[in-house]
C-alpha cells in the first residue's frame, strides 16, 4: 500500500477499532443481581461462585433453576437475553413480572406468588 491508500483507509480502521471497544465495554459491564437466592442460582448455573456478573455473563445462561432458592426479585435477570428455561418452584415472590429482556424465554416453571 502506498501513503496515499494507507491515509484513505486509516479513518477506517479508527471507526472499527473503536466500535470493537465499545461493544467489549458493553459486554462487560456489570449487572447487579440484587436478591440473594437469584444471584446464587445464577452463579451456580454459570459456575462462578464469586467477582462480578456481566452481561456477557449473563447471555450464556440458557438454563436456570432457581427452585426452593427463596427468589423475591428477578431484577437483573434482564441481561439474560439467552434464557430458555426459568424454574422458579418454591420461591417467595410477591408478583410475576418477567424482564423485558427475556426475549427467548420458552418454558416457565410455575411460581407460588405470595
Amino acid at each position: 500500500m502506498n501513503r496515499t491508500e494507507v491515509m484513505k483507509t486509516l479513518p477506517q480502521i479508527v471507526r472499527l477499532m473503536m466500535l470493537t471497544c465499545l461493544m467489549a465495554t458493553t459486554q462487560a459491564q456489570e449487572v447487579s443481581i440484587p436478591d440473594p437466592g437469584l444471584n446464587a442460582a445464577i452463579r451456580d448455573a454459570l459456575q462462578k461462585p464469586a467477582g462480578p456478573l456481566t452481561e456477557q455473563d449473563l447471555l450464556g445462561l440458557a438454563n436456570l433453576y432457581a427452585s426452593r432458592r427463596g427468589v423475591r426479585s428477578l431484577e437483573g435477570l434482564e441481561a439474560a437475553h439467552n434464557l430458555t428455561t426459568l424454574e422458579l418452584e418454591g420461591s417467595n415472590l410477591t408478583s410475576l413480572t418477567l424482564p423485558a429482556g427475556l426475549t427467548s424465554l420458552t418454558t416457565l416453571a410455575p411460581a407460588a406468588i405470595n
